[in-house]
């Protein structure tokens, strides 16, 4: 799995951001209808990222549910807003992406002080 930095003791990698994946979903997530969009996270998730929402959550309380998919985090107070919220944080990925994919590494260019 390519990763956006190196081994870190005790931390498993960070995975890349896939711009090409993402897109892929968003475009996938638009053509299902808005009742199986959380269905369709699901099984995305399930298979290519992360799923951190229970089964049955009434013993989580309060409780926030957590979702990543190709790199791309989302979280919400409802499982039912985790499609909007990826999606949206899946789109100011891509907004911010560079046209031209760079070989430096991701944090390089950004001035920290």
């Amino acid at each position: 799995m390519t990763t956006t930095h190196g081994p870190t003791p005790g931390l498993p990698p960070a995975p890349a951001i896939d711009h090409n994946r993402i897109a892929a979903a968003i475009e996938l997530l638009a053509q299902v209808s808005p009742e199986a969009r959380l269905l369709q996270l699901r099984n995305l998730c399930v298979n290519n990222g992360l799923w951190c929402v229970p089964e049955d959550a009434r013993d989580y309380a309060p409780v926030l549910f957590e979702v990543q998919l190709f790199g791309v985090p989302a979280v919400a107070e409802t499982p039912g807003e985790l499609p909007t919220n990826w999606l949206r944080a899946a789109r100011r990925i891509l907004e911010g992406a560079p046209a031209v994919p760079s070989t430096a590494h991701p944090f390089q260019s950004e001035n920290f002080s």
